[in-house]
């Protein structure tokens, strides 16, 4: 394994060996905090929890040092890594548990175990949109970093807030929680209605085009023509194009060759029409108040979660609605774009029908 294989299994995972560290390495970070959300919620502990505890501590130390280590070493640019938020937080992940370890004289280990919380954003170092490894993981990194906000906004709560006189108590959120819910799912409902419409109809016009395109290359006189239109068409839908420029000067091209030999002008003008049908929709979206309504509609739906279900059960229950919700926003905003072909874009147009015509 060369330095380039190391480097990428740290920053850009995209084999098997780097995929799999990369989720072990999060396996780890949630543990140290649900170790420390353990230890101050039921703190003072009996003699076993603190050996348990203080192993798994040794453990969590040993990894994450050994990671840090091996950043210095392996990386090409070690004061750049060293002076960024990555490095800090890295570094800010070892210290506590080294101070505690080496001086325990130290007075009071509050403040340690608070500084250990900053351990959660080490997962937002894994989400790197530009990344290949967003095809590999998919869903799952595009969630990444809001469920780990939401695992330590939760922590925070268990661990400073929940056992105090003032918060609220059980229960009492379940009505809205319930309304808001309801909210929330016929928000997503109809947008998911409107893209999942506009996409496949967007698809149905493509393969409509190839059928014409086809038909139209039966005529030697109206091959050349039509391939190019067919590239230009294929390059606009690449780059997204709202206003197609290169397409109407070689579909006039088109015509014009079509007019001489007296072929049927239906088959263009059919064409036509779907292709500025594909234009229209690749590039409308959901009205940007709705979206913005949604939005915050989960958001609000999510922090009753976070605020109503106490303990580690409403850790669990915070991760499940976060995985569920987001990835359902997730999900129906990429549909919503049906042209994005690039590393973050999970759900595509198929253009293949278009792509095999030039072949």
């Amino acid at each position: 394994m060369t330095r380039n294989d190391l480097i990428a299994i740290f920053e850009q995972p995209k084999t098997i060996a780097g995929i799999t560290y990369t989720i072990f390495s999060i396996v780890v970070v949630y543990l140290s905090l649900l170790v420390l959300a353990y230890e101050q919620k039921y703190w003072p502990l009996n003699k076993l929890e603190v050996s348990i505890i203080d192993y798994i501590d040794i453990g969590i130390l040993i990894f994450f040092t050994a990671d840090f280590t091996a950043r210095i070493i392996i990386l090409k640019e070690r004061s750049k890594y060293l002076i960024s938020f990555a490095g800090g937080i890295d570094m800010l992940a070892i210290v506590p548990s080294f101070i505690a370890l080496f001086f325990p004289f130290v007075p009071s280990s509050e403040w340690l175990r608070a500084l250990r919380l900053t351990r959660f954003f080490r997962i937002l170092q894994f989400f790197k949109p530009s990344s290949k490894s967003s095809v590999v993981f998919g869903l799952f990194t595009h969630l990444l970093p809001w469920i780990g906000i939401a695992a330590a906004i939760k922590l925070a709560f268990v661990v400073w807030i929940e056992d105090q006189p003032f918060w609220i108590q059980e229960g009492v959120l379940d009505l809205p929680i319930s309304v808001i819910g309801f909210a929330t799912a016929i928000l997503l409902g109809a947008k998911l209605s409107s893209a999942q419409a506009r996409f496949y109809s967007v698809e149905d016009a493509i393969c409509r085009i190839a059928g014409a395109l086809a038909a139209l290359c039966t005529r030697p006189e109206l091959e050349s023509p039509a391939e190019n239109w067919a590239q230009d068409f294929l390059k606009e839908l690449e780059l997204k194009k709202d206003a197609p420029q290169e397409s109407v000067t070689t579909f006039r091209q088109l015509a014009n060759a079509a007019a001489e030999i007296k072929y049927d002008d239906s088959v263009l003008s059919d064409m036509s029409k779907d292709h500025r049908h594909v234009i229209h929709h690749i590039n409308a979206r959901t009205p940007r108040a709705f979206d913005l309504f949604m939005k915050l509609t989960a958001f609000v739906f999510l922090f009753l979660a976070i605020a109503a279900v106490p303990g580690f059960t409403g850790l669990l229950t915070t991760l499940l609605m976060v995985v569920i919700i987001g990835g359902m926003y997730v999900l129906i905003d990429d549909l919503d774009e049906p042209i994005a072909h690039n590393e973050q874009s999970l759900i595509n147009v198929d253009l293949t029908p278009l792509t095999n015509f030039l072949q």
